[in-house]
């Protein structure tokens, strides 16, 4: 079994003390008023933050892909848990 996905989106917060990443996505449909909605998802990204702490402040308000994974959780929810970042031109 995979368990492996991708999320692109616009780069909103950096988390320097919990090492998460915020991204901003849009729906893919309309809404009932004709309107795509948007909404966020946090992405933990552990060790990787001293890799790209750099680049990552740089990047906020840009569009950014995130590969990795779901991790369940004792409290019976999930965290996406990013292994890999890469930055998107315009």
């Amino acid at each position: 079994m995979y368990n492996y996905c991708q999320v692109i989106g616009t780069l909103k917060r950096v988390d320097e003390t919990k090492r998460t990443l915020t991204l901003e996505l849009q729906r893919e449909f309309k809404n009932a008023e004709g309107v795509y909605e948007k909404y966020e998802i946090v992405a933990y990204i552990g060790n990787l933050y001293d890799f790209i702490k750099d680049y990552v402040e740089e990047s906020i308000g840009t569009n950014i892909v995130i590969k990795g994974r779901i991790e369940p959780q004792k409290n019976d929810t999930c965290v996406f848990v990013g292994e890999r970042i890469m930055g998107l031109s315009n």
